[in-house]
């Protein structure tokens, strides 16, 4: 048997095997002093092989965590970072990045007096290039010697490393030195957190392992504000790291966190994880399936569960039946937006795999003697179809049935069920006739013990509008009282589970409606929330805002009426009034508008466009005062700032920094003056996730 040759660190370093250097660890350790050149020769590597630059971010961040130095110069003086932008034809912006949350000192010139953050603002340079150089200025190091805890903890939330040191002194030392107590709280802490999301970063199994089996203060949740509020079970799930996953996992990972995409909405982590699916293996997202204490179900985006997004990323059969293997029939009644259920939508989109998957639970859930819940929540949606005993038992890897005894009981059940959803549709009709009288003789029903007794979370078939919803549109407060109190009190049911198919609740609907306090407070003394989000992120105290607009008129309306062949109005495309200023001007009675208001009112105008002129004028002209053309400069800047500081040293962090930022923006949104401001942007983790999520739409 032919066994493979055991490769040397500079071996496995040269040939980019991450894999293989992360067998070496001893060796790793005493090839610091050995190998001080090793990140050049990643580098080196990288040129010959530039596909292989995922492979070589996991390095950087291997070697980074034993020690190795990421700032060792070369003969020509030259950093890592600056002789892989200087030396290969294609930069790429994960080893970059890498290199930078690694703490790479932008600023240490070559003999030939240029340095990365020179060669950074070259034309050829990228835009995502210059993007990542710009949030990472200056580094931790000068940020904290300027004293800019802003700065300081904007890099801290992307993940810059902590463990710095500089001739001797560490980076919590020149904390105290400084002497702010914000800064030394954010650095003290977060040492051994970093620790671990970098760990995770390099894909080492027993690096993690030891780091969680010795301390007690780690944050396994440390979320990376560049990417989007991404933690290291990301990571670790997008290496298919099946090992690190359980070793977060049973270290309380929450696999219910978001994510904050490019739209300011929240994208469930597993469902951003899916996006990336086949590079995220099936057994991989199967691991990640919650179950405690947030339950799966609860998961939703753009109002849709977990299995509309199986469909979008045409994800395997295997994760769709692991889903549904600790889920409810509650996943498969639910609707999106067009109507459809999840097996419609399949359906729709020629995921035969899942439709065959879905109806294999949906028979176990129906003809389940043991627990009849999920039939009776089949039942009361009006969920179709409801497979036969001879389809299921014509789909392949189906376990033994008795053939004759699930027929019958099949029999008995259909024409069960065909009575009550008989009673159903008319308990429907009756509320969209308003008959109270009705209303009240059809709320429950006691034909057949195997079906759910209380109609008020009832839909017709092929509807997705709940019954509460249907009453409170027509502002029958009356109704609207019985269905809440039979909800909550027979049924134990919470209001604000009680969705339509756009996620909203009917206090949505109820403060829409103008005029109907009545029918609000009636929701909100049984529960209802102010701040439960629709499909949209949209709370009804937002539906409120906007109750006066006709737009918001045509979507009660076209709520009403149920008519899906048109798109819902949307009373967000027009701009609310500023009704008392408008009014003052434009009203001819002469006490509502005086000259003299009004001439006060338009020189304020005046003013604020004035200011805002001073303002454009004053950004531009600090973009080019707070300009470092060189090194020595920057030097002679950081020296100062170990005096105690006065009113001249206003701009100090731009001149310590040796960073061209402008200085009326926020520091969490930094660019370099001459990186063309107008057309940089940074492009985190979370605008890919849109991007993917607007190609599947």
């Amino acid at each position: 048997m032919y066994l493979p040759k055991k490769m040397s660190v500079l071996e496995a370093t040269d040939q980019l095997c991450p894999d293989q250097l992360l067998m070496l660890t001893d060796d790793i350790k005493d090839g610091v002093v050995k190998y001080p050149a090793l990140y050049h020769h990643v580098v080196d590597a990288l040129c010959l092989r530039p596909k292989s630059h995922k492979e070589a971010a996991q390095i950087v961040y291997i070697l980074r965590n034993y020690g190795y130095t990421v700032n060792h110069t070369d003969k020509s003086g030259s950093t890592p970072l600056l002789r892989y932008m200087q030396s290969c034809d294609l930069v790429e912006a994960d080893v970059v990045e890498a290199m930078l949350r690694c703490n790479t000192d932008v600023f240490i010139r070559n003999e030939n007096n240029t340095s990365a953050y020179e060669e950074a603002r070259k034309p050829h340079i990228t835009l995502s290039i210059k993007a990542l150089f710009a949030r990472y200025m200056p580094g931790i190091w000068r940020a904290i010697a300027a004293d800019e805890v802003h700065q300081v903890r904007f890099l801290v939330n992307q993940w810059c490393r902590v463990d710095v040191e500089q001739e001797g002194k560490s980076l919590l030392h020149l904390a105290f030195d400084v002497g702010t107590e914000n800064i030394i709280g954010i650095i003290s802490g977060i040492h051994t957190s970093m620790a671990l999301a970098h760990g995770v970063l390099a894909g080492d199994v027993k690096y993690v392992e030891n780091l969680l089996s010795k301390e007690r203060t780690i944050n396994v949740n440390l979320k990376n504000m560049g990417d989007g509020g991404t933690t290291p079970l990301y990571y670790a799930a997008l290496q298919n790291n099946t090992e690190i996953v359980r070793l977060l996992l049973s270290m309380g990972a929450r696999v219910h966190c978001t994510i904050t995409t490019a739209d300011k909405t929240d994208l469930p982590l597993l469902f951003a994880l899916m996006l990336e699916y086949p590079q995220v293996h099936a057994s991989t997202l199967q691991l990640l399936i919650p179950q405690t204490p947030v339950h799966v179900e609860t998961l939703h985006y753009k109002g849709k569960n977990i299995l509309f997004h199986c469909v979008d990323c045409d994800i395997d059969s295997s994760v769709v039946a692991a889903i549904l293997d600790v889920s409810s029939a509650a996943m498969v009644t639910a609707r999106e937006e067009s109507g459809l259920t999840a097996r419609e939508y399949a359906e729709k989109e020629g995921c035969s795999a899942v439709v065959e998957v879905i109806d294999k639970f949906v028979y176990n859930w129906w003809t389940d003697k043991s627990n009849d819940k999920n039939r009776k929540l089949l039942a009361l949606h009006s969920y179709y179809p409801i497979p036969t005993v001879s389809k299921i038992l014509s789909l392949d890897d189906v376990g033994n049935h008795d053939n004759h005894h699930g027929e019958v009981r099949e029999e008995l059940l259909s024409s069960s069920l065909t009575q009550y959803q008989r009673h159903i549709c008319k308990f429907h009709q009756a509320l969209e006739l308003e008959d109270e009288e009705q209303v009240h003789n059809d709320v429950t029903y006691f034909g057949c013990d195997s079906f759910q007794e209380f109609m008020c979370d009832s839909r017709p078939q092929g509807e997705g509008q709940p019954a509460l919803h249907k009453v409170v549109l027509r502002r029958n407060a009356e109704l609207t009282q019985l269905l809440a109190e039979t909800l909550v009190y027979k049924q134990g049911c919470r209001l604000d589970s009680v969705r339509d198919q756009f996620f909203r609740t009917a206090l949505h609907y109820a403060y829409a409606v103008e005029d109907n306090k009545a029918i609000v407070d009636i929701l909100v003394d049984h529960g209802a929330s102010d701040f439960s989000m629709d499909k949209d992120g949209r709370s009804p105290l937002a539906f409120k805002d906007r109750r006066e607009l006709a737009e918001m008129r045509d979507l009660l309306h076209y709520q009403l009426i149920q008519d899906f062949d048109q798109p819902e109005p949307d009373p967000w495309s027009s701009p609310l009034p500023i009704p008392i200023i408008g009014y003052i001007r434009n009203c001819g009675h002469a006490q509502h508008a005086s000259n003299s208001l009004t001439r006060k009112l338009n020189q304020s105008d005046g003013r604020r466009q004035v200011s805002a002129a001073i303002l454009e004028k004053t950004s531009t002209q600090n973009r080019k005062m707070f300009a470092i053309k060189d090194q020595g400069q920057a030097d002679q800047h950081l020296v100062l700032q170990s005096k105690p500081a006065t009113d001249s040293q206003t701009a100090k962090f731009f001149n310590v920094s040796e960073n061209k930022f402008d200085s009326s923006a926020n520091s969490s949104r930094m660019t370099f003056s001459d990186f063309e401001l107008e057309t940089l942007e940074t492009v985190p983790l979370e605008a890919s996730i849109t991007e993917k999520i607007t190609r599947l739409r």
